[in-house]
């Protein structure tokens, strides 16, 4: 029965968490609980890394959110960059793993997709601090885009260079 309890309290905690933003009374159970309980549930490298892209974007829609609505502070972009960095280092640990495991190119197409994640969120973000500055508004003072940007190239592909020698054998 305290079991069932326990698993009731904390599925609604989750579920009350998911959509909240830094600065949110819950956004620290979030990030500190809710989201490692569910990367727990990813069953293998690749799902992992997969993970580690999701909670990169998630950071980015949250700090969006927060510049849209003008309630980012530095205090909220600090943490946000901050967990950001901790995601891009999970990351690159998982694609390291799963490239020793499965060869070079595994995990490519992961790399590949948080870098497209994560430039088209500079973009964006890129767009809102224009509109800002035309507007006079004031924007953060840590560049969250340039750490996106800056995150999509820590994570490459490694995708092996091509053999530019034909072989006898392979020759007719």
């Amino acid at each position: 029965a305290l079991a069932g309890l326990m698993l009731l309290i904390g599925g609604t905690l989750t579920y009350a968490a998911e959509g909240t933003l830094p600065g949110d009374v819950l956004y620290p159970f979030k990030v500190a609980i809710a989201e490692p309980v569910r990367g727990f549930l990813a069953i293998g490298l690749e799902a992992e890394a997969r993970w580690n892209v999701r909670q990169a974007v998630r950071r980015m829609q949250e700090v969006e959110k927060l510049v849209v609505d003008g309630t980012l502070d530095l205090v909220k972009e600090l943490q946000v960059k901050n967990l950001l960095k901790k995601h891009v280092q999970d990351l690159a640990k998982t694609l390291g793993d799963l490239r020793k495991q499965n060869g070079l190119s595994a995990g490519d197409s992961v790399a590949l997709k948080f870098q497209g994640q994560m430039n088209g969120h500079a973009k964006v973000l890129d767009v809102i601090k224009s509109e800002e500055k035309a507007s006079k508004q004031s924007f953060s003072t840590v560049d969250i885009a340039e750490v996106a940007r800056q995150s999509a190239r820590d994570i490459q592909p490694k995708v092996p260079a091509k053999d530019t020698e034909t072989k006898a054998s392979d020759r007719v």
